[in-house]
C-alpha cells in the first residue's frame, strides 16, 4: 500500500531501510537500496587474457571489465559460478577493431546454454550474473 501525503524528509535506517516523515508528524517505512559511498564496483582494464578472480570485485558485488583487443581477440574467463551468485559482471568492449573479445565460462560451465560469448562491436556491453551452475547474461 503506498500512504498518500506529502512528504517532507528520508532519513536512513539502515543499510536496507529507509524512513520517511509526512507533513502530518507520522512517519511511513519504505524499503529502498541503500548504500553508503564505500561500496563501489570493481574495475579492471584488461588488454590481453584475464581470468577474473573474486578480489576483482568491488564492495558492492560488481566487477567492470574494460576489455580492450586493439592488439588481437582477448578471452575474459569467468569465475566458477557457484563463487559469484548475486554478484555481476560487465563487460564492455571498448576499442573498434574487428578483433573480438570472448567471455569464456570456468572450464565447462556455461554462457546462456553455450561455452563462450563473442563482443565483436565496439561499446557494446554484456552483463551477466550466475545462478550457482550457469551464467546467464542480462
Amino acid at each position: 500500500n503506498l500512504a498518500v501525503g506529502i512528504y517532507t524528509g528520508i532519513s536512513q535506517v539502515n543499510d536496507t531501510t529507509a524512513a520517511i516523515s509526512k507533513s502530518s508528524g507520522t512517519a511511513d517505512t519504505l524499503i529502498v537500496s541503500v548504500y553508503s559511498a564505500t561500496q563501489k564496483a570493481g574495475s579492471v582494464l584488461i588488454t590481453a587474457n584475464r581470468t577474473l578472480l573474486l578480489t576483482d570485485f568491488g564492495t558492492n558485488g560488481t566487477v567492470e571489465v574494460f576489455a580492450d583487443a586493439t592488439s588481437g581477440a582477448i578471452t575474459v574467463t569467468l569465475p566458477t559460478c557457484s563463487s559469484y551468485i548475486g554478484m555481476r559482471i560487465i563487460v564492455i568492449k571498448t576499442d573498434g577493431t574487428a578483433n573480438n573479445v570472448i567471455i569464456d565460462g570456468s572450464g565447462s560451465e556455461t554462457i546462456n546454454g553455450s561455452l563462450t560469448n563473442i563482443i565483436t562491436a565496439q561499446y557494446s556491453v554484456k552483463q551477466l550474473g550466475s545462478n550457482g551452475t550457469t551464467s546467464y547474461i542480462f
